[in-house]
């Protein structure tokens, strides 16, 4: 692919700009959605915390699903064991810099926060 020129930032610019003016009416609408979904978060903070927590919820499970479905189908993949302990290696080393405590025994590390990790005196 060749590099943008100016000329090309330039018309793609004006396309963007032309796009933008045809369809004020969308972007005024969803200003306005907006600031009225932001006014009821605020109003109600505790339905507002357990749609976003729903939401997020759904987010990670749905971006899991697609990643394993990925992972399946991608061609000429040949992961192994190798990786998958790496992986969880990663992720020991991840749960104990969070939690501010050393890692145990790579032997008994199973990637969770509870097994992987032992508290500092």
């Amino acid at each position: 692919m060749a590099p943008l020129t100016a000329a090309d930032i330039e018309a793609r610019l004006l396309e963007t700009k032309k796009l933008i003016t045809e369809k004020w009416g969308w972007f005024l609408a969803a200003g306005i959605l907006l600031i009225v979904a932001g006014l009821a978060a605020i109003a109600f903070p505790l339905l507002s915390g357990i749609v976003a927590k729903t939401f997020l919820g759904w987010l990670f499970m749905v971006g899991g699903v697609i990643m394993i479905v990925h992972a399946f189908s991608a061609p000429g993949w040949k992961g192994g064991p190798g990786q998958v302990s790496a992986s969880r290696g990663a992720t020991c080393a991840s749960c104990c810099a969070r939690s501010r405590s050393r890692p145990t025994a790579p032997a008994s590390c199973s990637g969770s926060p509870r097994w992987c990790c032992s508290l500092r005196p």
